[in-house]
């Protein structure tokens, strides 16, 4: 685990019953993500990666071992059969 700094966790369950709300409930969400997202820090962790996010977010998680996992990939799983999580790209 590269990420091993004190901080804190951040989740923001965004959930409502009523379909009608979804427009309102997305849009504070993401309103409440960008407000907050000065004050994160570099690292990401997988376990909150949305199925989304792209490959910066993914290198984050990784942090400075991304490279490395990078080269076993290649070299262990160079058809990229494990690709059903937050993939590292052979």
């Amino acid at each position: 685990m590269p990420h091993r700094d004190e901080g804190w966790n951040l989740l923001l369950p965004s959930v409502w019953t009523d379909p009608a709300d979804t427009a309102a409930n997305v849009e504070w969400t993401r309103e409440a993500f960008a407000a907050m997202k000065p004050h994160f820090g570099s690292g990401r962790w997988l376990n909150y990666l949305g199925d989304d996010q792209a490959d910066d977010a993914i290198r984050a998680a990784y942090g400075p071992n991304h490279e490395r996992l990078v080269e076993v990939k290649r070299k262990y799983d160079p058809d990229n059969v494990f690709h059903l999580n937050h993939n590292i790209v052979p």
